[in-house]
């Protein structure tokens, strides 16, 4: 790789020199300099692992419109919290709001101007008022109660992977790269041994205890993820064709988890204890007409039973939480299918719906702000966006609600990973595993091109099709967001592009505390960047310790990069 080393120290001093000042002084909390020094054991965090201080207070102006309430949760089973919420800062004839929930969402758009709201354990006597302001400035997301939700999903099965109704589309796609794909991968697993409960353990043995335990989570989580990918794969060639020969062991192999001990190998793994638990919801759902009273009860028992252990330990916990990243990366994702085909069935489905719903719209995106940014990395984003998008769809299709639209990261998301990881580049270096990410992939062009179809956006269509210039995946072996694509997007169009965008030679997304600047971000072959990160959320889950820090990168290559530090 040959350039200018002359040019190259001029433009990296200056984007240093710019850079730093964009992120010291655009990123990185306001505090006294001298106070820094002297003090800085006393400096609060900003994200703390669980919420110390409700959100928002102190008379702040709220930049979305309604705000989220957020309180410390208190601890304990079963607790009840009561809110009261109010323009008349003595809450005279305000009639309180009780929830399990830590977090409290109005659904309904707030006059602006001064608010009060209390948010306290049922019964205690806390007297704690908090105050915040609501300006024209404040960003409407006025999402539907989450009853509405509920209330709209269809009594007929199926209704997760694609409704009733869908079912005769999505079978005329014969030629569809997808639907081959998916039947491809079904039919690896037309002959397979059914798997056994057995299998879940670890085949080495060692003496020290925690070893074992890890080996055998690993081997739980291998077995339990082997079984989910089996089901689906066989539940979705059913649905793009109608043949037996994928229904009949895709219900096998749900029944065969249905004998498994729930409290037992196979939910020693978060992964894949959802996993199980989806997975049999699934073929609940699609092979509804074709299952005996039996089966169907020893289905719900079996799902519901994992399902409940994942409410349980969330409510009043994950909410108040900084990050729990295995939940945001997938297990909300696989929850929120679950409650969804198994309402009508059990009681408890509404509930594990309701507190998915809200949890969803009042955290996300749980590591993002509205600018855009993503602060656990370039790398482990990949993991959530699924969660990101398929959430939203199913919320949109029952309600009409179009979160994806009216919240601002989503477009400005595309703008971080444009300036993060440009098309034909390695990533900036932050965060886990960044270091094996040497192009955006195939996973951020299918994402690009999704967001592109769902808000019209054209620097996403930009990115997904200057991405395609410096590599040619094919999308449709790539697991991430396929299933999207076949069943939900497929009829949307690509928004046409700028080819020549005007893009600013620097990018900060202060929320999560990133900044980028580029000489020549359309065009990477001649392209430096220097990448910063200084951010509030501190080093945390696969966010690394590596604060106030640069890397550089020329012609999209690595010439300064990560350290961890």
């Amino acid at each position: 790789m040959k350039f200018p080393s002359r040019n190259l120290n001029t433009a990296i001093k200056s984007a240093l020199s710019a850079g730093l000042l964009a992120v010291f002084v655009g990123c990185a909390p306001k505090n006294n300099p001298s106070d820094t020094v002297q003090n800085p054991i006393l400096l609060p965090a900003v994200h703390p692992m669980f919420l110390e201080m409700p959100v928002p207070s102190g008379g702040i102006e709220v930049n979305q419109n309604p705000p989220i309430l957020r309180r410390p949760a208190v601890k304990g089973k079963d607790v009840v919290y009561e809110i009261l919420l109010s323009q008349d800062s003595t809450f005279k004839n305000t009639t309180p709001v009780k929830t399990r929930m830590a977090v409290y969402n109005p659904h309904r758009k707030l006059e602006n101007g001064a608010w009060y709201w209390q948010y306290r354990k049922e019964g205690a006597d806390d007297r704690e008022i908090s105050k915040f302001i609501v300006t024209e400035a404040a960003v409407p997301v006025v999402s539907p109660e989450a009853d509405e939700l509920i209330q709209s999903i269809p009594a007929e099965h199926p209704r997760t992977l694609i409704g009733k109704n869908e079912i005769s589309a999505l079978r005329s796609l014969s030629d569809n790269a997808d639907a081959q794909a998916v039947i491809a991968d079904a039919k690896k697993y037309l002959d397979g041994r059914i798997p056994r409960e057995k299998d879940a353990y670890a085949t080495r043995k060692v003496d020290d205890k925690r070893q074992q335990r890890k080996l055998d989570q690993d081997a739980s989580q291998n077995l339990s993820s082997s079984t989910y990918d089996r089901i689906v794969s066989l539940t979705q060639a059913y649905l793009l064709t109608g043949r037996d020969e994928y229904a009949t062991p895709a219900i096998a192999v749900a029944m065969e988890v249905a004998s498994w001990n729930p409290d037992g190998i196979t939910q020693l793994s978060d992964f894949g204890d959802a996993r199980c638990m989806l997975g049999m919801a699934l073929v609940f759902d699609t092979f509804y007409d074709r299952l005996d009273a039996d089966q169907k009860e020893k289905l719900v028992k079996a799902v519901s039973h994992r399902a409940a252990r994942f409410y349980d330990d969330w409510i009043n916990n994950i909410e108040a939480k900084v990050l729990s990243g295995h939940v945001w990366q997938h297990i909300l994702h696989y929850f929120f299918q679950t409650a969804i085909s198994l309402h009508g069935e059990t009681p408890a489905a509404d509930d594990w719906l309701r507190y998915a719903y809200e949890l969803f719209i009042a955290r996300a995106p749980v590591l993002g702000g509205f600018d855009g940014g993503w602060v656990e990395g370039v790398s482990y984003f990949r993991m959530n966006m699924e969660t990101m998008i398929d959430i939203p769809l199913f919320i949109k299709k029952f309600t009409g609600f179009d979160f994806i639209n009216a919240h601002p990261w989503y477009k400005e998301n595309i703008r971080w990973a444009a300036y993060h990881i440009p098309p034909g580049s390695s990533a900036d270096g932050f965060g886990d595993n960044t270091e094996e990410v040497f192009s955006p992939g195939a996973e951020y062009i299918a994402y690009a091109e999704e967001t592109a179809k769902l808000t019209g956006d054209t620097l996403a269509s930009w990115y997904a099709r200057e991405c395609r210039k410096y590599e040619q995946p094919d999308l449709s072996k790539t697991k991430t967001l396929r299933w999207v694509r076949l069943a939900k997007t497929r009829n949307l169009p690509l928004p046409e592009y700028d080819r020549n965008p005007v893009l600013p030679t620097g990018a900060v997304f202060r929320d999560a505390g990133l900044a980028a600047m580029h000489n020549d971000i359309a065009h990477t072959p001649t392209d430096l960047a220097v990448t910063f990160k200084s951010s509030p959320f501190g080093s945390y889950g696969h966010i690394l310790c590596d604060q106030n820090t640069f890397n550089i990168l020329y012609g999209g290559k690595r010439i300064f990069y990560r350290t961890g530090y």
